[in-house]
């Protein structure tokens, strides 16, 4: 169950994951819903799929935990650019999902989905294999890459700026390496920089402060590059 403190908010909440708690915060500050995960959260900025590890039923609850829907489908869901979408229990399939709970498409893989990201409409979906791949509304691939030159070559993060002209992708081990890609450009002649501290999982990725910083994980917090 939630907790909803009372308090006046001017329509604009904050998402939030601490641990195995999340919620809503005003603008001011003010706590607006706390709950704890079952087992995994999806949450954007208005709704939020609080859902268990195995389960064909998720439901979909707004910012104030009350229910407005729910989708019956396996697997993991995500919430993000005003988005519904799932990952198969095996990591390997991708769908959308619509507001009437159908498939509005399906793309399967042949090696693990490591990390996605939407913005403006554009998809981009990297794999362990050391593929990303940038997707239209309707799942169809505009842009494939295969990022090569590691001794092991996987995709470990990905980013899109806000209007989705600039692709940064993690990828590789020994060495590691993200790549900073201008996609009005068809992502001709990338920026490549060696990262000196390397992880084998996935790393956060986004671009900050209308697109002027990048934030990426690093072992002792986070990195800003500009």
């Amino acid at each position: 169950p939630g907790v909803r403190p009372s308090g006046e908010t001017d329509g604009t909440q904050v998402p939030f994951v601490l641990g195995d708690r999340f919620g809503y915060l005003s603008s001011q500050g003010d706590l607006l819903l706390q709950s704890q995960k079952i087992h995994g959260i999806a949450i954007d900025s208005d709704r939020f799929i609080n859902y268990s590890s195995v389960s064909g039923n998720l439901v979909v609850q707004n910012s104030s935990g009350d229910v407005t829907d729910t989708v019956e489908v396996r697997g993991y869901p995500i919430l993000i650019d005003g988005r519904l979408l799932l990952i198969s229990t095996n990591r390997a399939e991708l769908a959308e999902i619509t507001d009437a709970g159908e498939i509005a498409w399906k793309r399967e893989y042949a090696a693990v989905i490591t990390d996605l990201d939407s913005q403006n409409n554009v998809l981009v979906v990297g794999l362990l294999d050391s593929r990303a791949e940038l997707l239209d509304l309707n799942g169809d691939v505009t842009l494939a890459l295969d990022l090569m030159g590691s001794r092991i070559n996987a995709v470990y993060g990905c980013a899109l700026s806000s209007a989705a002209s600039l692709l940064a992708v993690i990828h590789g081990i020994d060495p590691q390496y993200i790549t900073i890609m201008d996609l009005r450009e068809d992502g001709t002649d990338p920026t490549k920089v060696v990262l000196r501290n390397e992880f084998r999982t996935t790393r956060y990725l986004r671009f900050l402060n209308e697109d002027e910083y990048l934030l990426v994980e690093d072992v002792n917090g986070v990195v800003v590059l500009d």
